[in-house]
């Protein structure tokens, strides 16, 4: 063999350099896509656990209230502390004579998740000891 031919076989061409950078940019370019769409679904996730986390708590804390001072619980509070910023807005209505319906609605400050609303009904204790069963 000659020199002219060793040195037209050694290496790679500049044609091959250029496939070999398009399929990294098509590989790297799908993999960005998905690492992407994966962050937006895991930030959607922790935005719903948290706004259930408030609603739970809050209706915990209201399940828990004397019945006689539930109607100073009425009105809208915003709450601006991490990690879950949000509007807490709950109202009270007599259903009966010994009856509340207490609406809670829990409104994310982020626009991407909407509102979560529960109702809890309470009656007014019998008189005597609520614990006894007897």
């Amino acid at each position: 063999m000659t020199t002219a031919t060793l040195q037209r076989e050694s290496g790679i061409s500049l044609l091959e350099v250029m496939i070999a950078i398009a399929v990294l940019g098509i590989a790297l370019g799908s993999l960005g896509t998905l690492t992407f769409a994966t962050a937006r679904e895991s930030i959607g996730a922790s935005q719903a656990s948290h706004q259930a986390a408030a609603l739970t708590k809050e209706a915990g804390r209201l399940a828990v209230l004397p019945f006689d001072s539930l109607p100073n619980q009425s009105g809208c509070r915003d709450v601006s502390g991490a990690p879950f910023p949000h509007e807490r807005c709950v109202s009270i209505s007599d259903v009966g004579m010994n009856v509340r319906r207490v609406r809670l609605v829990i409104t994310p400050a982020y626009p991407h998740t909407g509102p979560d609303t529960t109702a809890i009904e309470r009656t007014r204790p019998r008189l005597g000891n609520p614990f006894n069963t007897q």
